[in-house]
């Protein structure tokens, strides 16, 4: 399978989930460093919500990175999802990502 390569912008939003919590960093992979990032440890430790309502916390990680992306100017990034499907928590983010006017 042939990967496209993408030229038009640097910037890739980066989500990792595991059984618990949902990570998530948007890396600048020509320069090769972490511009930001969002986690649901953050929320879950000083918001006090329960790690298992992870609906409502993939949601306020959505809104957490577009603000945080637009605070840089970057308006359009890539997404990697490291081999996870368009699905459940990740789809509500992406889905709140785009709302908030960050192109992915």
């Amino acid at each position: 399978m042939i990967k496209r390569k993408h030229h038009f912008t640097p910037f890739r939003l980066c989500l990792f989930t595991s059984n618990k919590h949902i990570y998530t960093q948007l890396i600048n992979y020509k320069k090769k460093t972490i511009i930001t990032g969002a986690s649901s440890l953050i929320y879950t430790k000083n918001y006090k919500i329960n790690y298992y309502n992870t609906g409502k916390i993939s949601k306020i990680i959505g809104r957490d990175i577009a603000i945080k992306a637009f605070s840089h100017n970057i308006f359009h990034v890539i997404t990697s999802l490291k081999k996870k499907k368009y699905h459940g928590n990740i789809k509500s983010l992406l889905k709140i990502v785009r709302n908030f006017g960050l192109l992915c």
